[in-house]
């Protein structure tokens, strides 16, 4: 009698823990040009020996620029750092202004972490006339 409920006990346990639905949360990140300027985006992850650029994208004047949708099965792994696997972002305005984005820097404004958000789903940065108005001129060109 003793082992017939030890392996129902067994046989119980393991169908609830194979059998439990947690479910997704999908989470899409859209990154949004609110100025008439050109403007580029180069992501990099910079967690390695040396910064990695992971994604380039332009667009000229007002509009989507990018955007990725993360479906995880944790709260804490559905971010916009993994989502556009990256860290760090430059933001190009006409080949002429730049401005850097670091996640790990505090206190600061940051692509990668200051999303208006939409819906429980849905997160928007917009970049607008401030960023251009903070971004450096460069020397030359912004390359």
């Amino acid at each position: 009698m003793n082992k017939r409920y030890f392996f129902l006990t067994i046989t119980l346990t393991m169908c609830i823990l194979s059998c439990t639905d947690v479910g997704t949360l999908g989470r899409t990140y859209s990154i949004v040009n609110g100025t008439e300027e050109q403007v580029s985006l180069l992501f990099y992850d910079t967690q390695g020996d040396k910064p990695e650029l992971v994604l380039s994208e332009s667009l000229n004047g007002e509009g989507l620029i990018v955007e990725r949708t993360l479906e995880t099965y944790m709260r804490d792994q559905n971010t916009p750092e993994i989502a556009f696997k990256a860290d760090s972002v430059s933001v190009i305005f006409n080949n002429e202004r730049a401005e850097a984005h670091y996640q790990l820097i505090p206190d600061r404004s940051i692509i990668l972490g200051d999303y208006e958000v939409k819906s429980n789903i849905s997160f928007i940065y917009t970049i607008t006339q401030e960023n251009y108005d903070n971004a450096i001129p460069c020397d030359g060109s912004c390359n």
